[in-house]
């Protein structure tokens, strides 16, 4: 790079990640995306070409970049090989290089992504990563007896409502229907290192409204008798319902998604349960 911050061939790829970066983030991305794209270049694309000058990038390297990626992260090379292949095309729309070394190496399409995770041995742990009814079952009865009434009703929510784990702790009391016995579902707990702990839209920017059973319903009304009681209990204020989280942290506000899994090592450490992740409760 030369006195002038002007970019060329020369550059390495550390150094034109810093152009490409600020232009990425310029696009308004949710900072969620933000922090999945730059973690994908610090811990995969680079250690491996940062020091890299872009003019020795080859076709050649690249492909052997690629080939022992697609074993080692078999659900997530598919991404790591478009941002590479991004930040290449971003040099050449800028004339720094000429042509983009990624061209023609080939990228998983995503049919091939998940043909990979349901080789035996390979993603196991993805594959069977769901309850079915009998583990379900054994599952919350260990979750009822065993643990806070707060952290029954999640699970059970997540289970009976194919929620994600923060669209789950973005809820709020008025977003229940106990009459139609319907949830509404239009924001998520999410946590950036941009915006720390927020609410964002949901996965597809899209509102839903979830059809659910008696049963669960009844759990939640439970709850919130519950919850009424220990906030009182412990000086908390009540909010009114479109103000009062359904799973509420420590200081009647917002969970960290990550919370999920704190809850469920916790479970998985007092049991002989299988134990899957809080996404997977939504495929169960």
């Amino acid at each position: 790079v030369n006195a002038h911050n002007e970019y060329n061939s020369d550059s390495t790829v550390a150094e034109y990640f810093g152009v490409y970066w600020e232009a990425y983030r310029a696009k308004g991305n949710e900072s969620t995306t933000n922090d999945k794209t730059f973690n994908c270049f610090k811990n995969h694309i680079l250690p491996h070409f940062g020091e890299t000058p872009l003019k020795n990038i080859t076709p050649l390297l690249c492909r052997e970049f690629a080939e022992p990626l697609s074993k080692k992260l078999p659900s997530s090379s598919r991404q790591v090989l478009i941002y590479l292949k991004a930040i290449l095309q971003d040099a050449v729309n800028m004339n720094v290089l000429e042509k983009n070394a990624m061209e023609h190496v080939k990228i998983p399409t995503n049919n091939d992504v998940r043909r990979k995770k349901k080789i035996a041995g390979e993603e196991d742990v993805f594959f069977s990563n769901y309850y079915n009814i009998e583990e379900l079952m054994e599952f919350l009865s260990f979750t009822k007896k065993h643990c806070p009434q707060k952290i029954h009703t999640f699970f059970l929510l997540l289970a009976h409502s194919g929620l994600r784990r923060g669209e789950a702790f973005a809820l709020k009391w008025s977003d229940i229907n106990f009459n139609k016995k319907i949830i509404s579902v239009n924001k998520s707990a999410a946590y950036s290192t941009e915006k720390k702990l927020h609410l964002k839209s949901t996965k597809n920017h899209e509102s839903r409204k979830v059809p659910m059973d008696q049963d669960t319903m009844n759990e939640l009304k439970h709850w919130k008798a519950a919850q009424q009681k220990e906030l009182s209990y412990n000086n908390k204020y009540i909010k009114a319902d479109n103000d009062q989280f359904i799973f509420e942290n420590q200081y009647n506000e917002l969970y960290n998604p990550s919370t999920a899994s704190r809850w469920l090592k916790s479970i998985y450490s007092a049991n002989n349960l299988r134990p899957i992740t809080a996404h997977g409760f939504r495929h169960t």
